[in-house]
């Protein structure tokens, strides 16, 4: 077992700030995985240590030094399982970037993750969140969920509907929180299909495309998002920072009274309930491009805050915490944060 001290996760987080994790550790296989969770020696640093589960790391954002053990499953593998007359059943490693599956599996002309493209992070933080964008979530092609148990490192599966999953959450940020890791998903891809132009301005970048097809479409979407989210690369970030906010429809509705402009949006599944644009509600709130230290509300989209070059975790999440306080100030609806913060 290769536990390291003191490691270093700058690198391996896209808000691209400086911390330490007192342990950390890595898997490259299930094997690895499975002989090293069953080890006495893991059960007995498991459970006198805090612990936490990264993956891309492009959805946390750490304010100090995490004083626990790191857990990363690097694992990664695509592979085509099975097909029937109307879809292709594909397993990728946690540890597979989620783009480079949308990329393969789009390649393939298999539909269901276009919409999702460019979504930064790793198949095993895909049912976590239940990613989502552009009219898709991936509980809608999710089939099953394989993981390992801490307590004995014994492999379990889980059908995707019975993940619990609902708008950015599953039963892996609640009844199974911390104590799984995710070694792999299968997901279901339709062999034919239609494209999903449900979200405004989709059709319109689609038909700009030179290929009228699910390529073209794919494209279509990486350049929406990049035309609206800036690279981690170059300016650290974790995408949107906050969920939109679901409020009850007699809170939208005294809201729109006082502001006939505001975006109102259905809940699927959720009667009685609205869904608000959290960007419109912090841009309204005046808070595009406010800076604190070397922390920004990002001038192009209001639901992303940057990194502009030293920022510290601390000074991320007091900007993000000041959004929150004006937001409720000006509104009356509280913004909880998409991004896991440490």
């Amino acid at each position: 077992m290769n536990i390291i001290s003191n490691y270093n996760l700058k690198e391996l987080t896209s808000f691209n700030v400086d911390c330490n994790a007192a342990k950390y550790i890595e898997f490259n296989n299930e094997f690895e995985l499975r002989t090293t969770l069953a080890t006495e020696e893991f059960q007995d640093f498991f459970h006198t240590n805090s612990h936490f589960v990264l993956g891309d790391g492009s959805n946390v954002l750490f304010t100090k030094d995490f004083p626990g053990l790191v857990i990363r499953a690097n694992i990664k593998h695509i592979n085509v399982v099975k097909t029937t007359d109307k879809h292709v059943y594909v397993e990728a490693g946690a540890g597979v970037l989620w783009d480079d599956f949308v990329a393969f599996v789009v390649g393939k002309g298999w539909f269901g993750a276009e919409n999702l493209s460019l979504i930064p992070g790793t198949v095993g933080a895909v049912p976590v969140q239940n990613i989502g964008a552009y009219g898709v979530e991936a509980a809608s092609i999710i089939d099953t969920v394989y993981y390992y148990s801490f307590d004995a490192g014994v492999k379990h599966e889980l059908a995707g509907e019975d993940c619990k999953f609902g708008y950015r959450t599953s039963i892996f940020k609640t009844d199974l929180a911390e104590s799984v890791l995710i070694s792999s998903v299968l997901f279901r891809l339709r062999i034919n299909g239609e494209l999903n132009f449900s979200y405004n301005g989709v059709k319109e970048a689609f038909a700009q495309q030179e290929e009228q097809n699910l390529r073209g479409f794919r494209r279509a979407i990486i350049a929406i998002r990049q035309s609206k989210l800036p690279d981690p690369k170059v300016l650290g970030n974790a995408g949107s920072f906050f969920k939109n906010p679901v409020v009850s429809t007699e809170t939208a509705n005294k809201l729109l009274t006082i502001n006939p402009t505001m975006p109102v949006y259905e809940v699927q599944g959720k009667a009685f309930t609205k869904k608000l644009s959290a960007a419109w509600l912090i841009e309204s709130a005046g808070l595009k491009g406010l800076t604190l230290g070397n922390a920004a509300v990002y001038e192009k989209h209001a639901l992303i805050l940057t990194n502009k070059g030293n920022a510290t975790g601390k000074e991320i999440h007091e900007l993000a915490q000041t959004i929150q306080t004006k937001v409720f100030e000006k509104f009356g609806v509280k913004l909880e944060p998409e991004v896991i913060v440490l």
